[in-house]
């Protein structure tokens, strides 16, 4: 039964247990974030995991409309950082 409990929610100690550091919003979406230091990289795991679609998708679509800005634009990708686990 816990295995069907996790792929409904992930809770803060299965997320600790898989390397998780904060807390967060991706994309409008409740995170769990591991190695935020780096912000050219990072993990993101949200709280619901079939909201994993919802992610790479809009990921895709922010790769596709970012093509089209000027080389010299700075594109800041929309992660919230919040507290520490």
């Amino acid at each position: 039964m816990s295995q069907w409990r996790k792929n409904l929610y992930l809770t803060k100690a299965d997320a600790v247990e898989l390397g998780m550091t904060h807390e967060g919003t991706l994309f409008g979406l409740p995170v769990y974030l591991g190695e935020v230091d780096n912000p050219e990289q990072f993990l993101a795991i949200p709280k619901i995991p079939v909201l994993v679609l919802w992610t790479v998708l809009c990921s895709k679509l922010f790769d596709f409309f970012a093509m089209f800005c000027h080389p010299d634009t700075e594109i800041i990708t929309p992660v919230v950082v919040g507290d520490q686990l």
